[in-house]
């Protein structure tokens, strides 16, 4: 079964309308009518004349970039968890890469993984923009990067490289923040201070109030970009959506 953050009725009634290519001409690269049967986009075929070279040369670079939904604040074995499975908390990520992956695990290995405590992996996140460039592929690969065998190959380093790219796409977490979460810089700076003193065990009333003030701020940007206002409060995981 498809994940609640991955069905098609959050591709049609969410994704499609929060993320624009006009917004972003990124979404251009992103035909979101042709989802796969887990979920998941790739770049189209066709290159598209993208006026931005940083783009356009991503998009050449890897044709096979893919993304899908993911939810960000992880809620379950929290009196919150309906909250899980709705549209405030649904967002894309890189698939490739696996990113997705790693922020969704537990610690392994003494490695870092946040157990999906979205503030966490935000502060970490934001880190990637503060170290120096010669650093930027070893900070992705010990922190963001996920291989579920530890394997170190050439061919899976790529996808290592590849999602440090799609990361140098933002010029920092603020940009990413506004992209791909729609959040501001106030909420963005309140969640990476909120994460710098989170564990990743740690689900208790103030990581559920934290949670609280990211979903109303999203709740409102959504219905301002024509997202409806009564499927936005609904449970999506239920079998009645598809």
């Amino acid at each position: 079964m498809v994940d609640a953050d991955r069905k098609k009725v959050t591709w049609n009634e969410l994704y499609k309308k929060i993320y624009l290519s006009k917004e972003w001409p990124f979404w251009d690269m992103f035909d979101f009518d042709s989802i796969d049967n887990y979920g998941v986009v790739k770049i189209k075929k066709v290159i598209n004349g993208n006026s931005d070279e940083r783009l356009a040369e991503f998009q050449k670079k890897y044709p096979e970039f893919k993304m899908s939904g993911d939810a960000d604040f992880g809620l379950k074995g929290t009196k919150q968890i309906q909250k899980m499975h709705q549209f405030p908390n649904f967002s894309l990520m890189p698939v490739t890469g696996g990113m997705n992956n790693r922020k969704g695990r537990l610690s392994k290995n003494n490695r870092p993984t946040y157990n999906d405590i979205f503030p966490l992996f935000l502060y970490k996140l934001s880190l990637f923009w503060k170290v120096k460039s010669e650093e930027q592929l070893s900070y992705i690969i010990d922190n963001l990067w996920y291989n579920p065998h530890e394997n170190r190959s050439i061919n899976a380093k790529n996808t290592a490289i590849c999602l440090m790219d799609y990361l140098l796409l933002f010029n920092d977490i603020y940009e990413y923040s506004k992209r791909i979460y729609l959040i501001g810089k106030e909420l963005t700076e309140e969640l990476c201070g909120f994460g710098k003193k989170s564990k990743s065990e740690n689900k208790g009333d103030d990581y559920l109030d934290m949670a609280e003030r990211y979903f109303s701020a999203r709740k409102e940007i959504f219905i301002s970009k024509g997202v409806n206002q009564q499927i936005i409060g609904f449970d999506i995981s239920e079998d009645r959506f598809e």
